[in-house]
This record gives structure tokens, sequence and C-alpha cells, in this order.
């Protein structure tokens, strides 16, 4: 199809108007209007994007997914916000949709309910939730930035919510990024919660090549830690030791661990 080589150029008008002479083709004319409404959006017409996007919105499969998400973005790029943040949260909660998607769905729709003076408060709990729960999106910081603007008090976020953010830090493969956000929970949290975050943050050491520095939080963790994060340090604290020449040492945590929770995954190790 003339209309998808040219857009995989990058040549958006050109792909625009070849799409919209693509008719008759059956089960993949779906496909052919989301792509035409996603080459408009792109060549900065978003308005002209509404209507082919729109139609196929409901449509099922891939196609109708994806026309869904980029009705959400070319309504925002039309300043259309209410129908914008309406049309995110409809496609944010469709069956399949990828969760990537849904990550940028949730910024389109905050970003529309900035836009709306009389829901500042509001905006400001979407933004902050944005960034909490997907710190690994290139718009996280200027979901911060954007929710600073708006100059409502929210709380501070709590250690758990922080630590939250940290794991995901972790698994989208930041671990530096994650190691100072755990800390930061760390400070906040006592007890078993600090335990948590002291696992959380050697981890982050490990997987930012530091693995060195993490035994004084493996101890924390293994010494303060509910049932499943103290299972995990001890583990990982008798390999540390092991490592480090004390073989003798690293028995004695794996013994105890085996006795103290038999029942773990790592007890089996």
């Amino acid at each position: 199809m003339l209309g998808r080589a040219l857009f995989a150029l990058g040549r958006m008008k050109e792909s625009a108007d070849a799409l919209r002479k693509a008719v008759g083709l059956g089960p993949l004319q779906t496909h052919a209007s989301a792509l035409l409404g996603e080459a408009l959006l792109l060549s900065g017409s978003a308005r002209d994007a509404v209507g082919p996007l729109r139609a196929v919105r409901d449509a099922p499969g891939p196609a109708g997914l994806r026309a869904s998400a980029l009705l959400a973005d070319a309504l925002l790029a039309a300043g259309d916000f209410a129908e914008a943040r309406k049309e995110a949260l409809r496609a944010e909660s469709l069956h399949g949709q990828p969760a990537d998607v849904r990550a940028g769905l949730a910024w389109d729709a905050a970003q529309a309910l900035a836009r709306d003076p009389s829901a500042a408060r509001q905006a400001a709990e979407a933004l902050r939730n944005f960034w909490l729960q997907h710190p690994e999106h290139p718009a996280a910081e200027s979901a911060r930035a954007l929710e600073r603007t708006l100059g409502v008090a929210l709380p501070e976020p709590s250690g758990r919510e922080l630590l939250l953010r940290a794991s995901h830090l972790l698994s989208a493969g930041q671990p530096a990024a994650a190691l100072a956000q755990a800390e930061v929970a760390r400070r906040m949290l006592s007890g078993a919660d600090r335990a948590e975050a002291s696992l959380l943050s050697a981890r982050a050491l490990a997987a930012d090549g530091k693995r060195a520095q993490a035994g004084p939080l493996l101890e924390d963790a293994w010494a303060r830690g509910a049932a499943h994060v103290a299972a995990q340090a001890g583990m990982l604290l008798a390999r540390d030791r092991a490592r480090r020449g004390g073989d003798a040492e690293a028995i004695r945590i794996a013994d105890r661990l085996a006795r103290k929770f038999a029942d773990s995954p790592e007890a089996e190790e």
C-alpha cells in the first residue's frame, strides 16, 4: 500500500493523500483509516484526524484499539480538552490496550484536565498519580512540572508511594533513578516497610553494577523484613558473604533461612 510506504518514510502529508484514496480494502479498511488519522495527526492536522479516527475507534481488534488512543491524542492536539479526556479514559479502559499506550492515555487525560481552571485540584492529583505510577514514561518529569505550575497544595507523596515508584523505575531498567527514589522512601519509612525499601535499594545497586555496596542494606532487610522480604534478602546476603570469602557465615545464613522460611522459594535453593 502506497500510503503505508509513504508513512514509513515520514512523508505524512503524502501518506494521508494516498490513504484517502484507499478504498475497497475489505478487512484492511479499518487499518487504513486508523493510519490515515495517524498520518494527519503527525502532519499537524489534528482536527482533520478526528473524523477518520472516530469512524473506526469501535472496530474490533488492534485497529480499533490504536484508533481509540490516537483519537484522544488528536482531540488533545486540537484543543478539545473535555472530549480528549473522555476519549482517553475510554481508550485506557479497553481490554487489550497495551500497557505503554495506557500510560500515554493517562498522560493525555491529565493534560486535558489541567486545561480546565475549575478542576485544578483534580488535575494536580491526576498529574501526581501519573508521575508516581509511570516514572519510566518520557513525560513523567513534565507531569511533575505541570503539577507544580497549577499551584495546588497536595500532601507530599507517602513513603509507600515513593517505594512503588522506585520499583517501577527498577523494572523499567533505570537502577540509578530507582536507587535515588528508594533511598528517599527509606528515610520516610520504618520497620518492615523500611526493610522492603532496603531490599529494593540493594537490588538497584546490583543492577547498577554496585553489588559490593549492597551488604548493609541486605543486612537491614534480612533482620527487619517481613517474611517474603527477609527470605529474599537472606539468600542475597548469603551469596554476598560467599563472594567475599565468608563461606562459614554464608552457610549459617542459608541454614537459618531454610529453617525460618521453610516454605519460601529461597529455602528450596
